[in-house]
């Protein structure tokens, strides 16, 4: 493992735990999203299988359609 790699799954670690820190403090489920987005990131430094990053890029495809459902949805609430 290159040291780019060990620095890129330190800093995108930090992001994943800061977020999902910040998801068991306010229960805000938009946090989840935003923590699962740097995957396809942290697998390309582990080095997965390209089968396997094929399925990590679909779910970070997901998690960002949830995401922007759970944005549109808190602004929605914001304006009434």
């Amino acid at each position: 493992m290159s040291p780019a790699d060990v620095g890129l799954l330190l800093v995108y670690g930090a992001v994943v735990a800061y977020f999902v820190s910040r998801y068991l403090r306010h229960r805000v489920a938009a946090s989840l999203g935003v923590a699962l987005l740097p995957a396809g990131w942290i697998a390309l430094a582990l080095g997965l299988q390209t089968s396997v990053l094929d399925q990590v890029k679909w779910a970070g495809v997901g998690a960002g359609i949830v995401l922007l459902v759970l944005v549109l949805q808190a602004d929605r609430g914001d304006k009434t």
